[in-house]
């Protein structure tokens, strides 16, 4: 049986984790969440960090994936392997033969449920970002959602700044799903380093519970289904949206499966299971204590 590393130095996105997981669990794989490196099948990056050099296995295949807006891809660029891939949600003129542009793999079977009775018109998902405007609104975030009425769900948002706004407190990740899925309206906002060159998770898990997406930057508004910039009129019913972010979903999702199963097959290593067992035994600690923390993305 093969074993895949999910390496990351400072934490992990839980939704694309659990991606991951179910995506390595359908080839047959397992699976360790790790900040350690070692050799194994495949290793697969989710983030990196610039400042600490990384020393990979010469024989143990890697694969980038770049969908943050952070440095992954040009982390990507300055490793000496011969073995290595990279899938990133950013479009480039400078594509070379080992990059690929596309997003990481997403669970429809996790993360899709049937459509509930709408009970949010507009809803925001998301923990507080300090930055002053939504730069196509040319108006502050807060008095947006004031002058919405939108439900708000995150941690660390000014409870005082909410007005007309029903602030909603930290969600379980367990819920986002099932909130998006009784929803009309999701509002998105992003870091300031993501504007022009990365999507989140809601362009994936709002749309695919029917829940369009409005986004402040133009960035694949126009190619992944549901997304929409701010002031946007929409036609398409909560189905309409859900159905057409399934099948974009459902297809994209070739990319690293294919990309996977060719790595995979390039590598031949052996699996020690001391160390397989510590550092299975770590990730499981690490899911539960991010669980308890994490709040929402």
């Amino acid at each position: 049986m093969k074993l895949v590393l999910l390496y990351s130095p400072d934490g992990f996105d839980l939704d694309v984790l659990e991606n991951q997981r179910d995506l390595y669990g359908i080839l047959g794989c397992k699976v360790i969440w790790t900040d350690k490196i070692f050799p194994c099948d495949l290793i697969v990056i989710l983030r990196a960090n610039e400042m600490t050099p990384l020393k990979f296995p010469e024989q143990t295949p890697l694969l980038f994936i770049d969908y943050s807006g952070q440095n992954v891809l040009d982390v990507f660029k300055e490793v000496n392997h011969n073995n290595k891939r990279c899938i990133t949600s950013r479009k480039e003129k400078n594509i070379i033969e080992d990059i690929s542009f596309g997003h990481p793999f997403v669970s429809l079977e996790r993360y899709s449920l049937q459509l509930k009775p709408l009970k949010y018109e507009f809803i925001h998902i998301g923990n507080y970002k300090k930055r002053k405007q939504i730069k196509l609104l040319n108006q502050d975030f807060i008095e947006f959602i004031n002058g919405v009425s939108a439900f708000v769900w995150g941690k660390n948002w000014p409870k005082s700044s909410f007005t007309k706004s029903k602030y909603m407190g930290p969600m379980k990740p367990k819920d986002v799903s099932k909130t998006y899925s009784q929803s009309k309206y999701s509002l998105g906002i992003k870091h300031d380093f993501q504007i022009g060159t990365a999507i989140s998770g809601r362009y994936w898990q709002s749309t695919l519970n029917g829940c369009s997406l409005f986004v402040e930057d133009e960035y694949l508004a126009k190619e992944i289904p549901g997304i929409y910039l701010y002031g946007s009129k929409i036609n398409d019913s909560r189905k309409d949206i859900q159905n057409k972010a399934r099948d974009y979903w459902k297809n994209q999702n070739n990319l690293q499966l294919n990309i996977s199963r060719e790595l995979l097959a390039k590598s031949n290593s052996s699996l020690n299971l001391i160390r397989y067992c510590f550092y299975k035994i770590k990730g499981w600690a690490y899911r539960a204590y991010r669980n308890l923390t994490y709040g929402i993305k």
